[in-house]
């Protein structure tokens, strides 16, 4: 099944996400970025500051964190699910089976947009003009790009593995 919201395995109903959520209900609630492993789709909800995680497949909502200050984007690994708190100003982690508590990777102004590789979490500052980088077992930051010139910020940025690919802004 295709769609946004469907399952690749076809036994969740393409409407759903999880028992917990309807397409439509999703969108109001305020999710604000998706990523996947090979079993689950883990989401940020900007609107309660909570991130959890559901089947592929269909089922509860596992929360792996709640009451956090704005989550936009979130990255998982074998171990973690990582996310920006763009109020809280960190970028933090938990484990990504849960029943853990929030650990702060690093301390950041307004973190938007993070990508992770084996070593490193990458984030944007809201506004900025660079990428930042910090040890994924948390310290300090460092910025590894700076834009160009003609774009005002950084907005959006994914990762291959190998590469860091971003989309920026000229403010005009």
């Amino acid at each position: 099944r295709s769609g946004p919201t469907g399952s690749a395995h076809g036994d969740a109903p393409a409407d759903r996400i999880g028992d917990a959520f309807s397409r439509d209900e999703f969108a109001r609630r305020g999710h604000h970025r998706l990523t996947t492993d090979a079993t689950k789709v883990y989401f940020t909800d900007t609107g309660t500051g909570n991130i959890g995680a559901v089947a592929k497949s269909g089922g509860a909502v596992l929360m792996l964190a709640t009451a956090q200050s704005k989550p936009v984007s979130i990255a998982v690994d074998d171990t973690y699910a990582y996310w920006s708190n763009n109020l809280g100003g960190a970028v933090v982690r938990t484990l990504k089976a849960g029943g853990d508590t929030v650990h702060t990777m690093v301390a950041a102004t307004n973190p938007t947009d993070i990508v992770i590789d084996s070593t490193y979490v990458y984030f944007l500052e809201a506004g900025s003009v660079d990428i930042m980088r910090a040890p994924k077992v948390g310290g300090s930051s460092a910025t590894i790009f700076a834009s160009p010139p003609m774009l005002s910020s950084f907005e959006f940025m994914v990762s291959d593995g190998v590469a860091i690919y971003a989309t920026g802004s000229t403010g005009a």
